[in-house]
């Protein structure tokens, strides 16, 4: 079998990979907490400054930006519901080690672009 050269040839290849390229990529939801003044990032009960603090995260920690059912983040305000693990890779949920992590809240200007 002998295939064409040319422009049909050329244009069938711009049909297939033009819509691969347009799909956006897809960013992680595991994140960096990053440097802030204080020298930790307060993981907080609930979307307040005043909420019970639950941990303290420091720079380079990993957080995982928690979803709904719609695959939304959850999100109030300035906030992000996170899974904060202490340490700079989470481990996976069947390791006795992920048990160390916690689930709150943290301002979004502390979590990096995540990806």
């Amino acid at each position: 079998m002998r295939l064409q050269s040319g422009a049909p040839v050329f244009a069938a290849i711009l049909a297939i990979v033009c819509p691969l390229a347009a799909t956006p990529a897809r960013a992680s939801d595991t994140c960096m907490v990053q440097k802030s003044p204080d020298g930790y990032v307060a993981l907080r009960g609930d979307p307040s400054d005043r909420a019970p603090l639950i941990a303290r995260a420091r720079e380079g920690e990993a957080v995982v930006i928690q979803k709904d059912a719609n695959g939304d983040q959850i999100a109030r305000g300035a906030w992000l519901r996170v899974f904060h693990f202490p340490d700079s890779v989470i481990p996976p949920a069947t390791s006795p080690e992920h048990k160390k992590g916690r689930i709150g809240w943290m301002p979004k200007r502390f979590i990096d672009d995540c990806g």
